[in-house]
């Protein structure tokens, strides 16, 4: 034990999952937020954070979008005749940002409630306000309505918006896709970027929960300093990462693993918030934990 003292770092390694199923597959890295992306989001961070940390939330969420096969193909039928000359043509005009919780592909389990939130800029000429709604366009509805108010506060032009809708897991396992878009006072509809795209979410439902498949779906800081995800390895502000194998300090292989790294301090600690999710009988908490 006395060695491990003298690491630069205590990395700890833990392999997580509630689980009746066979393992996950391996993670797949994201790439980083563009500088505006970090900007932005860094001016909103605090007021994110406070919003939600009484629900435990996700605050960042950075992930590439990927749809599968049968996403791209309604993706592909739900822009193919826009309901209106709104979007990138018109006064209003959103631009995507980033997801901000639930990446593409979350395995989340039968008949959780969870929120998906995008950050969007407003590019356009007009200020969103409680007269803009965000419509239920097509694929799985997931228990949203087909319509709610856009924002809560207005997103002045220039402004970037948290947009969220909160859905629940279908009971059976498969995967779900749902689309939607804005509708603006005067009734036209626009979705977001040139090419006037819907905004998305696609969950995989399993009764299986792994959470190494669902870190960017939590809210991480170190020492109550906000990490986005995925974080920077090696930075001595602290950081977590996922790895397809590991082995441990005693010679035993862990895969996948998560190696968490708090800030080169004294007490120094990392923490990840998960939000809640629905526990059915039987279910069993399966770990390893152990010294990179």
């Amino acid at each position: 034990m006395n060695r491990i003292w003298k690491l630069t770092t205590v990395m700890i390694v833990m392999t997580i999952l509630i689980s009746a199923c066979s393992a996950s597959p391996e993670i797949e890295p994201t790439e980083p937020v563009q500088a505006l992306v970090d900007a932005a989001v860094a001016a909103t961070v605090e007021v994110v954070k406070t919003a939600l940390a009484a629900e435990c939330e996700p605050v960042v969420v950075i992930a590439t979008p990927k749809p599968t096969d049968a996403a791209t193909a309604t993706l592909a039928a739900a822009t193919a005749a826009p309901t209106s000359s709104g979007g990138a043509t018109g006064w209003d005009v959103a631009t995507f940002l980033t997801d901000i919780t639930i990446a593409d592909g979350t395995f989340i389990p039968p008949g959780t409630t969870f929120k998906k939130t995008w950050a969007l800029q407003n590019d356009g000429v007009t200020t969103w306000n409680a007269d803009y709604e965000l419509v239920f366009l097509s694929g799985d509805q997931m228990g949203t309505p087909i319509e709610k108010a856009l924002v809560e506060n207005p997103v002045a032009p220039g402004e970037l918006g948290l947009i969220s809708v909160e859905l629940v897991a279908p009971l059976e396992k498969g995967n779900y896709v749902g689309f939607f878009k804005i509708r603006s006072p005067d009734g036209s509809m626009f979705g977001v970027g040139a090419e006037n795209k819907p905004l998305y979410v696609e969950i995989n439902v399993d009764n299986a929960y792994y959470f190494l498949n669902n870190l960017c779906s939590a809210s991480w800081s170190a020492n109550d300093t906000l990490l986005y995800c995925p974080s920077e390895e090696g930075s001595p502000d602290g950081y977590y990462l996922g790895y397809p194998t590991m082995n441990m300090e005693n010679g035993i292989g862990a895969n996948p693993s998560l190696v968490m790294a708090p800030p080169f301090m004294q007490d120094g600690e990392i923490v990840g918030r998960f939000k809640p999710i629905r526990i059915f009988s039987g279910a069993r908490l399966q770990s390893l934990v152990g010294c990179q």
